[in-house]
């Protein structure tokens, strides 16, 4: 995976002085979610795969989850895995990550993005 982070898309986001996601509170579906103790929860709904955008959630410190919870860790790696090598496969490209709040934990997500071209990222 690559990250084109000197970008002009990149650059105009960084010098925005609102950093929350436009996509923050949109109510996008999830590939994988975090669920109960910090674990994946896949989405395996077909229908999910005709959405404009899907987000891929990820518990908000993996590094601490890797260290405290191994095990926990490697489900993640694979749910994660098959998220990302679904939705690409499907025509979706990464366009964003975020941290949200939501009830008593945060979260990271990344946004994934269909009917785009790889140059509207660049």
């Amino acid at each position: 995976m690559t990250w084109q982070l000197d970008s002009q898309r990149v650059n105009e986001r960084l010098k925005t002085e609102k950093k929350e996601s436009r996509f923050a509170s949109e109510g996008i579906p999830s590939l994988i979610q975090v669920g109960n103790s910090d674990k994946p929860v896949r989405n395996d709904s077909t229908e999910i795969l005709t959405q404009e955008h899907l987000l891929i959630e990820i518990p908000s410190d993996i590094n601490a989850l890797q260290n405290k919870k191994p095990e926990l860790a490697v489900e993640w790696r694979e749910a994660t895995r098959w998220a990302f090598t679904r939705a690409i496969a499907a025509g979706y490209l990464v366009e964003e990550f975020y941290r949200s709040a939501r009830e008593d934990q945060t979260v990271g997500a990344y946004v994934l993005s269909r009917r785009k071209k790889l140059a509207d990222f660049l």
